[in-house]
């Protein structure tokens, strides 16, 4: 008798257990195909490598554009930046953009809303040595490198990777002093 009073209860249980496994299945496919939808609608364009005058030792700055074609609401988290010329790393900035000093977002408290593009700048301090052969005259290209963004619906990955447009060959000039510079402080 007690067997079929309790019965019912295992019953209701198992249901329950299966209906939450559903449920959880659901919702995260459905989670998952909101991420994707709002990743596919943001865009990196832009990318471009420029001198940062007025500074010593010398920097370089790396410039994107973010645009927002979602209805959500994203606001930048993190920026992982390698910065290759040549074959050769240049500088990383990896880390969380609100403590990063180098990180410079316009708008880094507010969203990224739908409309307008905004600019991300990521000052790189190469090696010494990397002016004298590579940096002045050579393509840069960011490999491996990365933007997490968060939205309401959870975390978002977007790779930011691929060349840039080089905007250091018209400073050639200042590079140049710089190297003599340099060169006087070695010998």
């Amino acid at each position: 008798m007690d067997i079929m009073l309790g019965l019912p209860t295992v019953v209701l249980r198992f249901v329950v257990w299966v209906g939450e496994r559903v449920a959880h299945g659901l919702v995260g496919w459905w989670l998952g195909r909101v991420r994707r939808y709002v990743a596919e609608a943001i865009v990196i364009s832009d990318r471009e490598v420029d001198l940062v005058s007025g500074v010593d030792p010398l920097r370089l700055r790396v410039r994107f554009n973010i645009s927002n074609g979602s209805a959500s609401a994203v606001r930048l988290r993190s920026i992982f930046v390698y910065l290759y010329c040549g074959g050769a790393l240049v500088g990383s900035v990896v880390g969380d953009t609100r403590d990063n000093p180098l990180v410079s977002p316009k708008g880094v408290n507010a969203c990224i809303m739908r409309g307008a593009p905004t600019e991300v700048s990521v000052e790189i301090i190469p090696s010494v040595y990397l002016w004298f052969w590579l940096l002045p005259s050579s393509n840069y290209e960011l490999i491996s490198s990365s933007i997490v963004l968060d939205t309401v619906w959870g975390r978002i990955i977007k790779s930011i990777d691929g060349g840039t447009n080089n905007k250091v060959i018209a400073s050639k000039t200042l590079i140049d002093s710089f190297v003599d510079r340099v060169r006087r402080l070695i010998k």
